[in-house]
Formats: C-alpha cells, sequence, structure tokens
C-alpha cells in the first residue's frame, strides 16, 4: 500500500499534501480498529475454547496470525512514512529558505559590486570602489558558512527522500548557488586585484624615478 503512494516531494508543499494522505490512511485504519479487536477477541475465543478439532484451531491460528501481521505492517509502514514526511518538511522548509536567502543574498553582492566597478576613475572613487570590493569580498566568504548549512540540510533531505533522481535535484539546486557565490567571489577578487595594481601603478609613476635616473654621476 505504502509503495502506492509514491516517493516523498523534496517541495515543502507537496510533501504537507502526502502527510494529509497517509493522516486519512490511517484515520480509515483506526476507524476500523474496532472490527480487528472484534476479530482477534474472536478468534483467541475460539483458540481458547475446549474441545475444538486441532484442525479447526490451526486454520484459525493461522488465519489470525496473518490479519495480524498485515494490520500491523500497513499500519507501521504508514506511520512510518509519516514521521518522515515530518522530519522531510521540516529540513526542505529549511533548506528552501536557505536556499531563497542564499540567493538574494547573491544577488544584492552582485548589485553592489557592480555598482562599484561602474564607478569613477578617480582616485578618491578608486580607493572607494577598493574598499567596497574588499568588504564584499568578507562578505561572500562569509556566506560560505551558510552554504555549509545548506549542504547538511541538502544531504539529510536526501537521505530522507532516497529516489537518486530527487536526490539530483537537490545537488543541482544547490550547486547552482555555490556556482554563482564562486563567479562573483572571483570577481571581486579580480576587482581588488586591479585596483590595487592602479594605486600600485600611480604610486611608482610619482616616484622621482626620472629625476634619479637623470642625475649625473660624481
Amino acid at each position: 500500500m505504502v509503495s502506492v503512494l509514491g516517493p516523498l516531494s523534496i517541495d515543502p508543499n507537496m510533501l504537507n499534501t502526502q502527510r494529509q494522505q497517509v493522516q486519512i490512511l490511517l484515520q480509515e485504519f483506526d476507524t476500523r480498529k474496532p472490527q480487528y479487536e472484534q476479530l482477534t477477541v474472536a478468534g483467541q475465543g475460539i483458540l481458547h475454547r475446549p474441545g475444538e478439532h486441532p484442525s479447526f484451531h490451526g486454520i484459525v491460528k493461522e488465519q489470525l496470525a496473518a490479519v495480524t501481521q498485515k494490520w500491523d505492517s500497513l499500519t507501521g509502514q504508514l506511520r512510518d512514512r509519516c514521521d518522515r514526511i515530518d522530519h522531510a518538511i521540516v529540513k526542505s522548509t529549511q533548506y528552501q529558505s536557505l536556499l531563497r536567502s542564499l540567493s538574494d543574498k547573491l544577488s544584492d553582492l552582485d548589485n553592489k559590486l557592480s555598482c562599484s566597478v561602474a564607478g569613477s576613475t578617480h582616485p578618491d572613487a578608486m580607493n572607494q570602489q577598493l574598499e567596497t570590493a574588499q568588504k564584499m569580498k568578507q562578505e561572500i566568504e562569509q556566506e560560505t558558512k551558510q552554504i555549509k548549512v545548506a549542504q547538511a540540510l541538502g544531504e539529510d533531505l536526501a537521505a530522507l527522500v532516497k529516489e537518486e533522481y530527487l536526490k539530483a535535484e537537490l545537488s543541482r539546486q544547490l550547486e547552482g548557488i555555490l556556482k554563482s557565490f564562486k563567479d562573483l567571489e572571483l570577481k571581486a577578487g579580480l576587482c581588488v586585484f586591479f585596483e590595487c595594481m592602479y594605486f600600485l601603478e600611480i604610486g611608482i609613476s610619482e616616484l622621482p624615478i626620472s629625476k634619479l635616473l637623470g642625475k649625473p654621476g660624481p
């Protein structure tokens, strides 16, 4: 029965729908529990009744065991699935929320860095651009902690859903964010490098090297 319900989703909304499906089935079992208990009592009554034919006892005992095993198996699987869904809802909600937060942060940092790069070449403005680029690079590095948290959440969620194609989708979602952060980190690093080079060239050009080189010897 549980296999018919399909694999667990990685989407919080879909997981809530799947949880409702399981709860409906569990409620159906609860509705029929009095019938199950009545059957069990009747079966036990027959088994403990003296004078019944041994072969008849064997049939009742076998059928009662089969019903009990099936009942326990199905309700156990449904409760296990419900527990897995509850855990998956928590992990999936945290995972998707963190990915959105990282994506928003990425967009914000990218816009700030782009505005900085597009600035003036005036020394004062360039100095401000350098400070901004350095700050952006530090902020990007700080976000790696959040990325590691997202990776851990993705791994936990992958262990719950189990299906390989869903694990691949979780990895794809995170890899897109990770690649964008690495690209932005490289961009910020290059900005710092070229702006430092600019100030170094300005500093060298202001040295009295030509006068020193042109000074006559003794």
